[in-house]
């Protein structure tokens, strides 16, 4: 029997900091299978091979041999699986090129993969305000919408994405639902971001709980949680990249696989990145307080629906932001 633990997302969750504070912490201390990302990039294998077969089957529909995986699972040890592109808007996955399967197709997929008797799956899903996180997203990934004349500035984006209704990914019980449809209410466990940013003793203790290691490690490890987004004023600033015409010219005319790779992991090194790439930074306007409480209002009924089905309270609900604020 594998015990396997799967963290989809969200991103904008402190994803990074429970991947490389918490899950690879205890995967070199011999406390879990970390099957997850690695912490260097110049590894040129960014992804762990179980991790890599994996998402190509899918977000990309690549036939994989499900027993296969079995190879890099203990039996012994609780495995970890962290992933937060499965829960991704599909606007943003369609601009970076790569594979759209919509956030609810997901869980079916994943449990094609774990459904056999073998397999014992808990879910674990970190979320936080919508409020909060789609201008966090925004921001990160400006780039994708710089030249959109229809989601170019936040408020733009806000209407279109946001408030339109048409983009699941802010719709968390409706991602929720899909995971407990597929793995059972009892095993779908929602942490909010916010409590695990304010070491919140619920949130904590559900962690730890969910890992099986002591609150007060879980507490020690998560006290680096990084502030990516910078600010200048009342306005975020982010920098984007493009490349030098030379060197689009490179990439578009590299005809071998091995040039292909070498080229790949140049990339990974700053000085190489400062010889291809041009920077240039945009100041985004930061959301407005109507703003966030017409977000927190729109997805206050969803929101409250975790209240009612998980292990959520409403008081967590409105301390965080995830209910319209009077």
């Amino acid at each position: 029997m594998y015990d396997i633990l799967i963290h989809p997302g969200y991103p904008k969750t402190a994803t990074t900091t429970i991947q490389e504070e918490v899950f690879n912490y205890l995967d070199e201390a011999g406390k879990i299978n970390y099957l997850g990302r690695h912490n260097n990039f110049t590894k040129g294998d960014y992804l762990s091979e179980f991790n890599h077969k994996v998402w190509k089957y899918v977000m990309e529909n690549k036939n994989i041999n499900i027993k296969g995986l079995e190879k890099w699972l203990s039996e012994y040890k609780l495995n970890v699986y962290s992933q937060e592109s499965f829960i991704q808007p599909e606007s943003h996955m369609k601009k970076k090129g790569y594979g759209t399967v919509s956030p609810v197709k997901v869980p079916e997929k994943l449990f094609h993969l774990f459904s056999d008797k073998n397999f014992n799956v808990t879910i674990i899903i970190t979320i936080r305000a919508q409020s909060k996180i789609s201008p966090s997203l925004y921001v990160q990934q400006y780039r994708l919408f710089k030249k959109d004349e229809e989601k170019n500035t936040w408020k733009k984006y806000m209407e279109k994405e946001v408030l339109s209704g048409s983009n699941i990914f802010y719709k968390y019980e409706k991602i929720i639902d899909a995971y407990a449809e597929r793995f059972g209410v009892d095993n779908v466990f929602p942490v909010i971001y916010e409590g695990i940013k304010n070491k919140d003793n619920k949130c904590i203790k559900k962690l730890s709980g969910l890992l099986n290691v002591e609150e007060e490690l879980i507490r020690k490890r998560l006290k680096h949680e990084k502030n990516v987004t910078d600010r200048k004023g009342d306005k975020f600033v982010q920098e984007t990249r493009e490349s030098h015409d030379f060197a689009k010219y490179l990439t578009e005319n590299i005809s071998t696989e091995v040039l292909k790779k070498v080229h790949n992991y140049m990339k990974t090194y700053k000085w190489y990145q400062k010889i291809i790439y041009k920077s240039k930074t945009h100041e985004i306007e930061e959301p407005t307080s109507r703003d966030v409480n017409e977000i927190s209002g729109y997805f206050a009924e969803g929101n409250l629906k975790l209240a009612r089905e998980f292990s959520i309270t409403k008081r967590q609900l409105e301390s965080y932001g995830y209910l319209r604020q009077n």
